[in-house]
């Protein structure tokens, strides 16, 4: 009977099987430091896209309460001011204008530093003469609403944006030269 014996001598000296610790974790630190930083340049932070998203959310609401006061068969009312702007709804049983608390028509400020210009074709005086604290623009049962332009001016651009309906179509935003 005969045993053989095989030896195997490896011929790659010392060879590392892998990365360190130290080399992942500085791998990791780089790459989350570039991201943040193409996160943070191309992120929508810019005061232009939120006047916008707020214009945006205006016009939304401002809609949402069109559908709403033909829904509920009742006058609705915009009330707008250098601060903010809030919804108010018609009661005629008692003769007043309600303010709106619920979520989505809130009373909500202006994005900071804007100046508020507003022109309103028909006076609300003209509809209820005999009420106090009338709305600024006035939204019928109908869906149908006084037209309106609404004016925005910051003190960090060249441009003004415009929210405006001639009372039927849907109100739109326009970003103008000044």
């Amino acid at each position: 009977m005969q045993i053989s014996t095989t030896r195997t001598i490896s011929s790659v000296k010392n060879v590392p099987g892998g990365f360190t610790l130290i080399e992942i974790l500085v791998v990791i630190a780089m790459i989350g430091i570039l991201t943040s930083a193409v996160v943070i340049n191309f992120s929508p932070g810019d005061a232009t896209y939120r006047l916008r998203a707020d214009l945006d959310r205006f016009t939304s609401v401002v809609e949402m309460a069109r559908h709403r006061a033909m829904m509920r068969n009742r006058d609705w009312g915009i009330h707008i001011n250098q601060e903010d702007y809030h919804f108010t709804e018609y009661n005629p049983e008692i003769n007043e204008w309600i303010e709106r608390i619920d979520r989505t028509f809130k009373r909500t400020p202006w994005p900071n530093s804007a100046t508020i210009q507003l022109e309103v074709e028909i006076n609300a005086n003209s509809y209820f003469m005999e009420i106090d604290d009338l709305p600024d623009i006035l939204i019928f049962s109908s869906k149908e609403m006084v037209p309106f332009r609404l004016i925005l001016r910051t003190a960090t651009s060249a441009k003004h944006w415009v929210v405006e309906t001639d009372g039927i179509s849907k109100v739109q935003v326009i970003r103008g030269q000044i």
